[in-house]
């Protein structure tokens, strides 16, 4: 019935916070992603609301890039994946699966570099800030710049790791070169 609902209106897919896409994305049904894709579902340009679910499950995660879904899909912060998977959750987590899906999205094209409005942050600055040491070093192994030219001192990822005491983080950055 679903299937049939979407073949009819693939935006109904979406409805909601994600709908029954972001049901089968987070459920890990596989099966389903592919029969909704193939009805004509697919991921929006930008997501206005919760996206999360669109990287809950690897194996959903490569589907969906597959069917054309950008790997630097913005929010209304122009925040990529990148940025969400070296965050937390709602709950102060670290989100599950991180290094195997920002793998996935940098190799799908998915830009190590990018930076949202808000914190004007690259996702190896976001990573800092949260106090992710996995996300810090899988990134700088992927080539992720300490510091850009246009860094505002404040957004840089040693100013997060240091205003925020994270000690580790912040020797990894300098061991990389990060400067102050």
């Amino acid at each position: 019935e679903v299937v049939r609902r979407v073949a009819a209106d693939p935006r109904s897919a979406n409805s909601g916070c994600g709908g029954v896409f972001a049901a089968a994305c987070t459920q890990g049904k596989r099966d389903l992603v592919v029969r909704l894709l193939a009805a004509g579902a697919r991921v929006l340009p930008v997501v206005d609301g919760c996206r999360s679910y669109l990287w809950s499950d690897p194996v959903s995660l490569r589907l969906l890039l597959e069917s054309g879904m950008d790997p630097d899909l913005p929010n209304w912060q122009h925040a990529t994946p990148l940025h969400d998977l070296c965050g937390r959750d709602a709950r102060g987590r670290p989100r599950a699966h991180r290094v195997e899906c920002a793998a996935i999205f940098l190799d799908a094209g998915a830009m190590i570099s990018a930076k949202d409005e808000d914190y004007r942050s690259t996702p190896l600055a976001w990573a800092a800030r949260h106090n992710l040491p996995d996300m810090v070093e899988y990134l700088l192994s992927r080539g992720a710049p300490t510091n850009l030219p246009e860094d505002e001192p404040w957004a840089t990822p040693l100013a997060w790791a240091m205003k925020r005491g994270h000690q580790q983080i912040i020797n990894i950055l300098r061991v990389a070169g990060a400067k102050s």
